[in-house]
């Protein structure tokens, strides 16, 4: 016998276990899906009260070349907060001058509107690149994009040659998913790629128990992918999402009676995403599949 409820409303305040980030929200009733019928995500609606830096993309990494021939590897943890292209500027410049800098040079982090090293700074709202210049010692320095970071031959000049701190190459919590940089060689200026403080562009929402494990991904963990949702917005901005209506944007439900949803929400590298006790609400509608 099919339930007569239609719609599914789900708000993270009311998760009997977990939290928002990953929890558990139960259904007084049983709802029985009947086998022509599947799950539609209707709506989605949250803060988007994720840091711009946060645990998982925390790590900045420079190989820094000393004028006798020494080479070190070096690890900045940088402070986990909602920055702005400025406060990021500045923080990034602190963590390079800090005690544990192995040149004698001095860094500077500035804002530049291009990614052509010659042209001037500028505090304009266009200036969406960063320039990292070392002077004043005649030492040169390198900044590993992912790709580098990732491969085994690196990992063994970092740890090996350049006594580097260890770090997962499956999982590098690096800053580069906001900005990076595209010269591979020792220089004493780097200039970034665009500077980008959305380090969630989507929102990825996975179920344990709902969706019948067909999504397929990069990592593993996508199997349990059961929609994607767009965010366009910085921290403090509001998601939106409204589904689609196309009847083939459904959810294959894993299961014939619903009682309990787990809900989890992911990152596009499949880390959850830290919601800094921020809420959501979304909509399943039960319909009939195309």
């Amino acid at each position: 016998m099919t339930s007569t409820t239609r719609k599914i409303i789900v708000d993270s305040r009311y998760f009997s276990s977990g939290n928002a980030s990953n929890g558990t929200f139960e259904i007084p009733e049983d709802i029985e899906i009947a086998g022509h019928e599947a799950l539609y995500l209707q709506s989605f609606h949250m803060i988007a009260s994720w840091l711009s830096i946060d645990y998982s993309n925390n790590q900045f990494r420079i190989v820094e070349e000393q004028t006798n021939g020494v080479t070190r590897g070096r690890t900045i943890s940088i402070s986990q907060a909602p920055y702005d292209t400025d406060s990021l500027a500045s923080q990034l410049q602190a963590q390079l001058n800090a005690n544990d800098k192995t040149v004698l040079g001095t860094y500077s982090v500035t804002r530049v509107s291009s990614g052509d090293p010659s042209v001037a700074s500028s505090a304009s709202a266009s200036s969406r690149y960063y320039r990292i210049t070392l002077s004043g010692g005649g030492e040169e320095f390198l900044i590993p994009d992912d790709v580098e970071l990732a491969s085994s031959v690196f990992y063994y000049d970092w740890t090996t040659l350049w006594q580097g701190a260890p770090y997962d190459v499956n999982n590098l919590h690096s800053t580069n998913e906001l900005f990076s940089f595209a010269n591979p060689n020792g220089a004493t200026t780097h200039v970034s790629n665009l500077v980008d403080l959305r380090s969630k562009h989507a929102i990825y929402l996975h179920s344990t128990n709902i969706g019948g494990l067909q999504s397929a991904g990069a990592t593993a963990q996508m199997a349990t992918c059961i929609a994607v949702i767009p965010c366009d917005v910085s921290f403090g901005g509001l998601v939106n999402f409204t589904g689609s209506g196309n009847p083939f944007d459904y959810i294959d439900p894993g299961t014939r009676s619903l009682r309990r949803i787990t809900l989890e929400l992911r990152s596009s590298k499949g880390d959850l995403i830290d919601t800094q006790n921020g809420r959501y609400i979304c909509v399943f509608v039960v319909g009939n599949r195309p």
